[in-house]
């Protein structure tokens, strides 16, 4: 092997190993940048959901619940204490202790209906704070959205007001006609509507950012640069279904009414009260046990147990809706994430730079003579419709992201948040 063989196959290795260090660091750059993305939504996440009434609200209805179940652990009855005084021919003085049992058992089952209803509060804790960080981030995306368009058409109608100018100065030369004057005219005040237009939407998306953050004059974090990936493989539905923080908090109401029920039966046992007396008559020691029973004869309960079965009924059926729902919202979800996300990296492959390279050719081309104003407006506007479209299709890429994220119940994890 010659010298100049040798050197030329060490050079190869050198660029290959120098290629294959650059592109190890730029995927480990974008990693981290992907990383610090996330993080900063979780902060944000974490804060809002810190200071948002709606979650401190379900918070209170967790600490009211599960006050409620202590309470219910609770003896149901208390003793009594009775002092009795009779004066006649035979003074009668007594004390007396009353004491009702719990003869069914009532305070166990209404220790289960508690503790179920305590359950179902948490879950549903689950479920705003994950629905309020969905819209939180929705409407996250909604605004940058906004304000990339908004940033496109102050584009657009910059363009055109460079186009009418130099349009002037062609037709005062003589270089251009009339008709071509007013049509480059009239597209700079169309690209001034989509621009007035393009701001509109700004104040809308900050006002449905403010609704949920109660705050927009602040450094948002921007979105990670690369779409996340999902797994090749169908996902486990019915695993996910099953984990959902409303489905749970569904089932654990089905318990609480299957208890309520069997409280409602348990109701409809009488308890005795049982009393022990002491005292003196006439000087001599008096001493006494009574023993007292109700009598359900004008009413046994037994409407009671009527209505917690038909309320168990009804809970069953709203979990079957409430299912079906969930399920048709997660399976949408998943659809419309995979379509977007597809669309958004074939534009990121190809149109991306295609639209900038074509927006400079068509500009070179009309200040050369060589393309007319209404082909050049035509195109111009394709291009930057294009490009708009390439934006919309984004957003709605993350929003249908963060729809799949709260419709699976995975937004915790994915933010790295951990649940209450």
């Amino acid at each position: 092997m010659s010298s100049k063989t040798f050197r030329g196959m060490v050079a190869c290795t050198c660029v290959l190993a120098i290629s294959s260090w650059l592109n190890a660091a730029e995927v480990s750059s974008a990693n981290t940048s992907q990383l610090t993305s996330q993080r900063a939504l979780a902060a944000l996440v974490r804060e809002v959901l810190n200071s948002n009434p709606a979650v401190q609200a379900a918070q209170a209805a967790v600490n009211a619940a599960q006050a409620r179940e202590r309470a219910a652990s609770r003896p149901l009855y208390n003793p009594a204490l009775a002092f009795n005084l009779e004066q006649s021919a035979e003074d009668t003085q007594a004390l007396g202790l009353d004491q009702t049992i719990d003869w069914a058992d009532k305070r166990e089952a209404r220790t289960k209906v508690a503790s179920y209803v305590w359950v179902a509060t948490r879950a549903k804790l689950v479920t705003v704070r994950q629905r309020l960080s969905g819209e939180l981030l929705s409407a996250l995306v909604r605004l940058q959205t906004a304000r990339a368009l908004a940033r496109l058409a102050q584009r657009r109608a910059d363009g055109t007001q460079h186009l009418a100018a130099l349009s002037q100065q062609r037709y005062q030369a003589g270089d251009l006609n009339q008709v071509s004057l007013e049509l480059a005219r009239l597209a700079h005040a169309q690209a001034k509507l989509q621009r007035a237009q393009a701001v509109s939407d700004v104040i809308q998306a900050r006002r449905a950012l403010a609704a949920v953050a109660g705050d927009v004059d602040r450094n948002w974090p921007g979105l990670p640069k690369r779409l996340p990936t999902l797994a090749r493989g169908a996902p486990d539905l019915k695993t996910l279904l099953n984990e959902l923080p409303v489905l749970r908090a569904q089932r654990a109401r089905i318990a609480a009414a299957r208890s309520a029920v069997e409280l409602s039966a348990r109701r409809r046992t009488p308890d005795p009260t049982i009393g022990l007396r002491g005292g003196s008559q006439e000087n001599e020691a008096l001493i006494g046990i009574g023993l007292s029973l109700p009598l359900f004869v004008r009413n046994n309960f037994s409407a009671e147990v009527d209505v917690a079965n038909a309320n168990l009924i009804r809970t069953q059926r709203r979990a079957q809706n409430i299912y079906r729902r969930a399920k048709a919202r997660l399976v949408s979800a998943l659809m419309q994430y995979r379509v977007t996300r597809r669309a958004r990296l074939a534009w990121e492959q190809t149109g991306q730079r295609s639209v900038s390279t074509q927006i400079d050719l068509l500009r070179r081309l009309w200040q050369a003579g060589e393309l007319s104003t209404t082909d050049f407006l035509v195109q111009l506007n394709q291009a930057l419709n294009t490009q708009a479209s390439a934006i919309g299709v984004r957003g709605r890429a993350w929003r249908a992201w963060f729809e799949w994220l709260t419709a699976s119940g995975r937004i915790d994890d994915w933010l790295g948040l951990r649940r209450p």
